[in-house]
């Protein structure tokens, strides 16, 4: 566990390095007036800094931030670096555990990649989780947490261990970082602190910017091509891949959540880890994911391990229907169900609820268009 200990002295260097204008005396608590660093502010008064944290508060655009965090962001390093920079002492120590413990998967899988410090995911605070069913109970039995800084910076992870196939790896999915922010951005002067954070955002990851005069507002294109974006009010933020495995990740050796399922009942299956929440919570403990369309030879022969029916979770595309071609003659009593609405919606679950899965080969004749029952 880091511990990172700021002085006044390192504070005061942290301002004058972003360019931040201040009010001395702070009061008898420790707070220094400011403006903010997020928006264009002008008044003294809407903004203060702890002097000992370096964490501010606005009342102006009500965002609380930690401003060495901003200032790692703006010099594009490492936590450790910037104190060195900074000259702020620190050191590292392992949390005490008793001899008989063992490393959750999460620290596993984080000890192994040395991944960059981490906190556990907030599901409720991300559109991205909240509306895919995301919740406690789920981040804690499956070690979900969110990374905060590095190249997997605002992405959460997935542990995926499988000792019986020496699997131990994990999937990370992008969080848009500025989401969490939605609320506070609903006026011009907020919408200021918006472009501000892209254009950091934009330096950081090495993307271009493109103004647009007639919309008077600026997109991210990632440097190689464009790729989906997502809309952020009138702003379109291009988003490096969504979902990232480690570089010779073996996870397709196996499927999601193996050790812990039941061979002798119905297995429901899903091509992605972000549709298994739902299904989880209000459909079927017994699920699991095969990490995209396309299947290993040994992920059949593995599901083929099962003996009762395998229940394709299947979203209505082309993409579905070719993966049930290649497969509905090669896995045993596959079945399929496909809900008329997208994981996202709010009657997904009902969706569930009221179809009833159908045989892959019913499934491919129906979808064919030569009969319809």
């Amino acid at each position: 566990m880091q511990k990172i200990n700021l002085t006044q002295s390192n504070v005061y260097d942290i301002l004058r390095r972003l360019g931040i204008k201040y009010q001395d005396p702070p009061n008898n608590k420790g707070w220094l007036s400011i403006l903010c660093y997020r928006h264009d502010d002008k008044n003294f008064g809407n903004c203060s800094v702890n002097i000992e944290s370096a964490v501010a508060h606005c009342f102006a655009c009500r965002q609380s931030y930690s401003l060495f965090s901003e200032l790692r962001i703006k010099l594009n390093i490492g936590t450790y670096e910037l104190c060195d920079l900074l000259k702020v002492p620190y050191n590292l120590e392992k949390v005490e555990r008793r001899r008989d413990s063992k490393p959750t998967e999460i620290e596993r899988v984080f000890n192994k990649f040395r991944l960059p410090p981490n906190k556990p995911l907030s599901p409720k605070y991300y559109d991205y989780t909240k509306t895919r069913g995301y919740t406690k109970d789920y981040v804690q039995r499956f070690g979900l947490c969110y990374a905060e800084e590095g190249y997997y910076g605002n992405y959460f992870f997935t542990p995926i261990i499988d000792d019986k196939y020496g699997i131990e790896t994990f999937e990370a999915r992008k969080l848009n970082e500025l989401e969490q922010l939605r609320h506070f951005f609903k006026t011009k002067e907020s919408l200021k602190v918006l472009r501000k954070r892209f254009k950091e955002l934009a330096k950081k990851q090495k993307y271009k910017i493109k103004y647009y005069p007639e919309i008077k507002d600026f997109k991210l294109i990632e440097a190689e091509e464009e790729k989906e974006g997502y809309w952020f009010r009138d702003i379109i933020y291009f988003l490096r891949r969504k979902v990232l495995y480690p570089k010779d990740s073996n996870h397709r050796l196996s499927i999601f959540n193996r050790p812990n399922l039941d061979y002798s009942r119905d297995l429901y299956v899903t091509e992605g880890l972000a549709s298994l929440p739902k299904i989880y919570q209000y459909v079927s403990k017994n699920c699991s994911s095969t990490y995209g369309v396309e299947l290993e030879e040994n992920q059949i022969d593995l599901l083929n391990e099962f003996k009762a029916r395998k229940i394709f979770i299947l979203d209505d595309d082309d993409a579905s229907y070719e993966m049930v071609v290649g497969l509905y003659h090669r896995v045993d009593d596959m079945w399929v169900l496909v809900p008329k609405v997208e994981d996202t919606d709010e009657n997904y679950v009902r969706e569930l609820s009221i179809r009833e899965p159908i045989e892959a080969s019913r499934y491919l004749v129906r979808k064919s268009g030569i009969l319809d029952f």
